[in-house]
């Protein structure tokens, strides 16, 4: 297992969320009202995302002006996309964290949500379209050789039955193991799919998968749009974690897989958002607290509708970005399996990591300002780690030793 460092630069960015968290605990009575889901939140800070990810979704929210929350938290779920399975952060000892995410920016129609996703996804599809482009030879032969086997495989079969003779039981068994394998095209993301489908899907590709759109569709797939209203979450919830997943099919095999990772990037309209705590299981079991929130405040009405086009050399360095983090080399697990290269904490960024943890645990305390929601809390610091491995893919020496 292969190990990089992750450097100060993730310290700075868990000691400015420190700076922006309570160092006492609050008491109760001086505790204000709660804020209402549509009130305006803290907005993202314009110099979170760093290198030519940041660059991008800065220039992306000009040009099609939109809050830069949406591109902010849609072009990190593709970055997260193209690096989940190939790197993960081991935090101490017994403690690593995949570097999957799920993320919601959430606003209402007519904010070029759709222009938005599509810009950040462009480099998944782009490099899909080069992958099956690559492998149309190979697949075409493979499909030939099959069909070929096939109907040798039939007319054996027919004067075994026939005649019965020992000898062509003998051959048919030998081309039905001869059959050629046909090459998988390779998928990254998905949007309308079930969960039992996203399984197979997810099994079919590495163990790797996305959930990418401009709506929040999926929350109502989840919550049982294909399963007569039963939400079905154990996939989803633990392809967040990485655990096992055993998926037994009416038809064909059962599908095991022993480290599905599953990145989520949507943008629900905010009422959406907001009813997601009553539908049954949501909560209880855990699905709102994996995801990680954007509630900017729509631009619409302030808009001032003059082209500003991202520049050329901004696209193709992100898009360069996202090639070669899906390019990143692995190694190769005892299952089979690409094996994660594995990053660890320098001791500074560690210790930043553990103040926070402190403090969110604080936070959690009967009275402070997190209590009422310890479940997304609680996971709060593992996905510090994660969006920390995240842009150390991307900026640390994981991203020089990429760029040679």
């Amino acid at each position: 297992m292969r190990s990089n460092a992750i450097t100060d630069e993730a310290a700075g960015i868990l000691r400015a969320a420190e700076d922006r968290a309570p160092r006492a605990e609050i008491i109760r009575d001086e505790w204000s009202a709660p804020i209402p889901l549509a009130s305006e939140a803290q907005r993202f800070p314009q110099d979170l995302l760093p290198g030519s990810l940041g660059e991008f979704a800065k220039l992306l929210s000009a040009h099609t002006e939109t809050p830069l929350e949406l591109p902010a938290l849609m072009s990190l779920a593709v970055v997260s996309t193209s690096v989940a399975g190939r790197c993960e952060v081991q935090i101490h000892e017994g403690y690593t964290e995949p570097l999957n995410l799920f993320v919601a920016a959430a606003l209402e129609s007519g904010n070029r949500k759709t222009a938005v996703v599509n810009a950040a996804r462009q480099p998944l599809v782009d490099f899909e379209y080069e992958e099956r482009e690559r492998m149309a030879p190979e697949r075409q032969k493979a499909v030939s050789e099959q069909k070929t086997l096939g109907a040798r495989i039939d007319k054996l079969g027919k004067k075994a039955v026939s005649d019965n003779p020992g000898d062509s039981q003998v051959v048919l068994r030998k081309l039905e193991e001869s059959l050629i394998v046909i090459p998988e095209l390779p998928r990254l993301w998905t949007q309308d799919i079930t969960p039992e489908a996203l399984a197979s899907l997810t099994y079919k590709n590495s163990e790797r998968m996305a959930i990418l759109s401009d709506e929040g569709g999926y929350f109502e797939i989840l919550a049982g749009r294909y399963s007569r209203g039963v939400p079905n979450l154990d996939f989803v919830l633990q392809a967040h974690a990485g655990a096992p997943v055993r998926v037994d099919r009416k038809t064909g095999d059962p599908i095991f897989l022993q480290n599905p990772l599953l990145t989520i990037g949507l943008s629900p309209q905010p009422s959406v958002l907001s009813g997601l705590a009553e539908i049954p299981g949501f909560r209880g079991r855990g699905l709102i607290a994996r995801f990680l929130y954007g509630l900017p405040p729509s631009n619409l009405g302030y808009r001032h509708h003059e082209p500003r086009p991202v520049p050329a050399g901004t696209r193709r360095d992100y898009a360069d970005l996202i090639r070669r983090l899906l390019k990143l080399p692995s190694g190769t697990a005892i299952n089979g399996l690409p094996s994660a290269i594995r990053l660890t904490f320098a001791p500074s960024a560690y210790d930043s990591w553990r103040e926070f943890q402190r403090l969110v645990e604080i936070d959690m305390r009967e009275g402070n300002r997190l209590a009422a929601f310890k479940d997304w809390a609680g996971k709060l610091p593992g996905a510090a780690a994660r969006i920390a491995g995240v842009f150390h893919c991307v900026t640390g020496p994981m991203h020089r030793i990429l760029m040679g």
